[in-house]
């Protein structure tokens, strides 16, 4: 076993949780590759139609209802995932 970092699931903990270093969370490693534009990540779970599905720096607007509203909604503070609601 070697001794690398990860960074919560899927390297994917609030930036603030492990400041050693930006390249063991994945959102701002792809990011500073260039490869996505935004730092977030969208889950869709299902069981029929779609099928569930990770989405990185996006969302997918095939998963919503035609007539669904997407509301998003800002943590409330940079180390943690937790919301207001």
């Amino acid at each position: 076993m070697n001794n690398q970092l990860v960074d919560g699931i899927l390297s994917l903990s609030p930036k603030e949780i492990n400041k050693e270093s930006d390249d063991i969370n994945l959102l701002f490693f792809f990011v500073k590759q260039m490869k996505i534009e935004y730092q977030m990540f969208s889950i869709f779970l299902s069981d029929v139609e779609h099928g569930s599905h990770i989405l990185f720096g996006s969302y997918d607007p095939k998963a919503f209802d035609e007539n669904a509203e997407i509301k998003i909604i800002k943590t409330v503070n940079s180390d943690s995932w937790a919301v207001d609601l």
